[in-house]
């Protein structure tokens, strides 16, 4: 058996690489006293476009489908379907994972809903927190982010509290073909 000691976790997919990518989100918090449960769940498509000498990845993106239930106090839950987008969006991603431009992120706000905003607001500290590590980690090894970002959004006044803990549950493939599954 191969043992490997150090893994250096780094974007680097090929021009013309193609795959399908999930995305869960699970949390609870305290808003205006009164307990919120919310679930989250997008599936997209990516393929890339070209790798660029500054270790940036440009990506064309659609999203597949997906679904958010946002559960509070007595009233029934909540739930919303996303459709397929009917285009691609281009995205960039730098070599640690993190999205660094994304037409979502970008947009004027006059294009947006105020939902849209407010959501696009409390997720950016939490995507900045999802980078992988700069130091080679280990089969095993875990790391963690945590923090706050204010809420003043309608009604709702506060602080979104968020713990996001990674670990590399194992390796597959070999040599340049190798994945780290997170």
């Amino acid at each position: 058996a191969v043992v490997i000691d150090a893994i250096e976790l780094r974007v680097r997919p090929e021009p013309g690489a193609r795959w399908i990518a999930t995305s869960e989100a699970v949390g609870d918090a305290t808003v205006l006293g009164q307990e919120v449960h919310f679930e989250y769940a997008s599936t997209s498509e990516r393929a890339v476009r070209a790798r660029r000498a500054d270790g940036t990845t440009v990506l064309a993106e659609r999203r597949l489908g997906g679904a958010m239930r946002i559960a509070m106090g007595e009233p029934p839950a909540r739930e919303e379907a996303f459709a397929p987008e009917p285009s691609t969006r281009t995205t960039v991603m730098d070599a640690r994972g993190r999205t660094i431009d994304d037409a979502l992120f970008a947009a004027p706000e006059t294009l947006e809903d105020a939902r849209t905003q407010a959501m696009r607001r409390a997720l950016e500290p939490i995507v900045d927190a999802i980078a992988y590590p700069e130091h080679p980690v280990a089969v095993g090894e875990r790391w963690r982010a945590e923090g706050t970002c204010p809420v003043s959004e309608g009604d709702a006044r506060g602080a979104l509290r968020y713990a996001l803990e990674q670990e590399v549950a194992r390796v597959e493939g070999t040599g340049a073909d190798s994945v780290a599954i997170l």
